[in-house]
């Protein structure tokens, strides 16, 4: 689905399919367990997309093909966006496509911004909850900001790292966890320019991100 998003759709027209990161998920399990992702705090939920479904299900007799959108078998249809699998097999599902972020402000265009071990280092049990309170309410309290990030942590006896996407630039993601409290003294952070500089990368097309990760397939 992401590679037929890309290929359908030019880049001008800002096309974006808001996926999950799990590859052993899956698409239709990303989907039926309400879509949370990296980029959730922007789009959404990713079941909110879905506009239709197409299933096999069993009514008691026999195998039945459905059609499940809200006019139509529509209980069948709110179970399946959240309830989790065994409520039958998808076979088909129409989701709508979201308005893509503005592309970032300089000559390459590139959107997002791919944060990998940001780290931040504790000192006490008083440091790690300062730190982590100025990561809560960060994420709650200044939204304007925070739904730019995406994404979890990982919190360890002294230290907490950081792993997901920002939409927008490099020197917008300093910019504004600089100004929460979050690249300050409390909580220090172990060198996180250059951590900045070799765990992250920005993608604009399909084909970077495949350059990174090995060939592309031929769609």
């Amino acid at each position: 689905m992401l590679a037929a998003t890309a290929k359908e759709f030019a880049p001008e027209e800002g096309a974006l399919f808001a996926i999950g990161n799990c590859p052993s998920v899956g698409i239709t399990g990303y989907l039926l367990g309400g879509g949370s992702g990296d980029v959730t705090p922007s789009t959404g939920w990713g079941s909110d997309d879905v506009l239709e479904l197409r299933a096999v299900i069993w009514n008691g007799t026999n195998a039945e093909y459905i059609t499940a959108n809200k006019e139509e078998n529509a209980d069948f249809f709110w179970a399946s966006l959240g309830g989790g699998g065994g409520l039958g097999v998808i076979t088909d599902i129409k989701t709508a496509i979201v308005q893509s972020p503005e592309p970032l402000p300089h000559e390459d265009r590139r959107k997002f911004l791919f944060i990998q071990n940001l780290g931040f280092a504790y000192f006490g049990e008083e440091s790690k909850r300062e730190g982590l309170e100025s990561f809560r309410r960060f994420l709650y309290e200044k939204t304007e900001e925070s739904h730019k990030f995406g994404g979890g942590g990982f919190l360890h006896s002294e230290s907490f790292r950081l792993n997901g996407i920002y939409l927008g630039s490099a020197d917008e993601f300093i910019e504004s966890f600089g100004k929460n409290g979050l690249l300050q003294d409390i909580p220090p952070v172990l060198g996180y320019h250059t951590i900045y500089r070799k765990m992250t990368s920005e993608a604009d097309t399909l084909e970077d991100v495949c350059d990174g990760t090995g060939p592309c397939q031929d769609w």
